[in-house]
């Protein structure tokens, strides 16, 4: 009993002071007269009452975490996420016009909607796998600190509202492969790309 009143009143603070039961003053006749068993009754109820308040207000955090939309994407059997923010348009055929010399990730330049994009291939610029010159797949045309791009991927699959401080990180999933191009990973295994850290490929210093 003397421990759990401990654990519940460190984890108390003093806005939810005034919101707890108290138990009222006991004056010294009504101290002799009271039965231990009433006593210890009176504690339990106010000790669960606290605790009750302390799960709740817990709960009103979890439910009120900050989510925010995200596509998901499949490349290879890989699944990734990019936040919806980014994304500007779907293409579901894009005509691309090679670039000589270009390297892996650059699969060509296209006209999306009017505007002259290098279109990247995602598998390639995450290093999941070499492009596939012949391969089809759709576009996501996103914006990346200020350039917009194309990055080719094998299919769009949908849009989950995500709670992106949740997201664990690679480091902490041990034998998961570390990439400095993802922010972290949700509970049903999508790996939330890092835009900011994408727009720093060497690749981006010629698109």
């Amino acid at each position: 009993m003397i421990n759990l009143a401990k654990q519940i009143g460190s984890e108390m603070d003093f806005r939810d002071a005034s919101a707890c039961a108290v138990a009222p003053p006991l004056n010294a006749e009504h101290a002799k007269s009271a039965a231990p068993e009433q006593d210890e009754e009176r504690r339990d109820r106010i000790f669960r009452q606290r605790a009750e308040k302390l799960v709740t207000r817990q709960k009103f955090r979890r439910d009120t975490t900050l989510r925010v939309p995200v596509l998901v994407v499949a490349v290879k059997n890989e699944k990734y996420g990019i936040e919806l923010r980014h994304v500007k348009h779907v293409f579901r055929s894009v005509e691309c016009t090679v670039v000589p010399g270009a390297g892996q990730e650059l699969v060509g330049v296209a006209d999306l909607s009017g505007d002259i994009c290098s279109v990247l291939d995602l598998s390639a610029l995450l290093n999941v796998a070499l492009r596939d010159p012949g391969a089809h797949g759709l576009v996501v045309q996103v914006m990346l600190s200020g350039i917009l791009v194309g990055l080719r991927v094998d299919e769009v699959c949908e849009v989950q509202q995500m709670a992106l401080d949740a997201l664990v990180i690679f480091d902490e999933l041990g034998a998961a492969p570390a990439t400095k191009y993802v922010r972290g990973i949700s509970t049903d295994g999508v790996a939330v790309l890092s835009m900011e850290a994408l727009t720093a490929h060497d690749v981006f210093l010629t698109t």
